[in-house]
Protein backbone atom coordinates (compact mmCIF):
# COMPACT_ATOMS: atom_id res chain seq x y z
CA UNK A 1 0.00 0.00 0.00
CA UNK A 2 1.74 3.52 -0.70
CA UNK A 3 2.21 5.98 1.40
CA UNK A 4 0.06 9.15 1.34
CA UNK A 5 1.44 12.74 1.95
CA UNK A 6 -0.57 16.11 2.50
CA UNK A 7 0.41 18.80 1.32
CA UNK A 8 -1.04 22.34 0.61
CA UNK A 9 -1.61 23.88 -2.33
CA UNK A 10 -2.65 27.58 -3.04
CA UNK A 11 -4.72 28.06 -5.90
CA UNK A 12 -6.66 31.29 -7.39
CA UNK A 13 -10.17 31.52 -7.31
CA UNK A 14 -10.21 30.50 -10.80
CA UNK A 15 -7.77 27.58 -10.98
CA UNK A 16 -9.26 26.28 -7.90
CA UNK A 17 -12.75 26.75 -9.70
CA UNK A 18 -11.31 24.43 -12.73
CA UNK A 19 -9.89 21.93 -10.25
CA UNK A 20 -13.48 21.48 -9.09
CA UNK A 21 -15.10 21.68 -12.36
CA UNK A 22 -12.61 18.92 -13.55
CA UNK A 23 -13.60 16.92 -10.23
CA UNK A 24 -17.03 17.14 -10.75
CA UNK A 25 -16.83 16.11 -14.22
CA UNK A 26 -14.69 13.09 -13.99
CA UNK A 27 -16.82 11.80 -11.14
CA UNK A 28 -13.37 12.04 -9.11
CA UNK A 29 -11.96 13.37 -6.08
CA UNK A 30 -9.36 17.25 -6.48
CA UNK A 31 -6.59 15.10 -4.80
CA UNK A 32 -7.22 12.20 -7.98
CA UNK A 33 -7.58 14.73 -10.32
CA UNK A 34 -4.42 16.88 -9.28
CA UNK A 35 -2.81 13.25 -8.86
CA UNK A 36 -2.98 11.85 -12.30
CA UNK A 37 -2.17 15.17 -13.84
CA UNK A 38 0.99 15.33 -12.28
CA UNK A 39 1.84 11.79 -13.21
CA UNK A 40 0.89 12.65 -16.86
CA UNK A 41 3.17 15.79 -16.91
CA UNK A 42 6.15 13.80 -15.19
CA UNK A 43 5.80 11.08 -17.65
CA UNK A 44 5.82 13.32 -20.70
CA UNK A 45 9.08 14.99 -18.89
CA UNK A 46 10.44 11.81 -18.52
CA UNK A 47 10.30 10.81 -21.79
CA UNK A 48 11.75 13.85 -22.32
CA UNK A 49 14.61 13.79 -20.62
CA UNK A 50 15.32 10.09 -21.87
CA UNK A 51 14.93 11.49 -25.83
CA UNK A 52 17.47 14.04 -24.95
CA UNK A 53 20.08 12.14 -23.13
CA UNK A 54 19.79 9.78 -26.51
CA UNK A 55 20.04 12.38 -29.11
CA UNK A 56 23.35 13.51 -26.74
CA UNK A 57 24.66 10.37 -27.20
CA UNK A 58 23.28 9.71 -30.60
CA UNK A 59 26.41 9.04 -33.45
CA UNK A 60 28.47 8.62 -30.21
CA UNK A 61 29.15 4.70 -31.47
CA UNK A 62 29.79 5.00 -35.09
CA UNK A 63 33.56 4.74 -34.77
CA UNK A 64 34.36 8.27 -35.57
CA UNK A 65 36.86 10.31 -33.83
CA UNK A 66 36.13 13.72 -35.19
CA UNK A 67 36.27 13.60 -38.74
CA UNK A 68 38.61 10.78 -39.28
CA UNK A 69 37.03 7.05 -38.68
CA UNK A 70 38.95 4.17 -36.69
CA UNK A 71 39.96 2.52 -39.91
CA UNK A 72 41.15 5.48 -41.55
CA UNK A 73 43.74 6.12 -38.40
CA UNK A 74 44.27 2.14 -38.80
CA UNK A 75 45.43 2.70 -42.22
CA UNK A 76 47.20 5.36 -42.09
CA UNK A 77 49.43 3.99 -39.21
CA UNK A 78 52.92 3.04 -39.61
CA UNK A 79 53.47 -0.50 -38.55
Amino acid sequence: MKTTVRKNFTFTEETADYLKQLSEDSDTSMSEVVRSLIEEKYRELRVKKRVAAFEKIKGCATGLLGDYSIQSVKANMNV
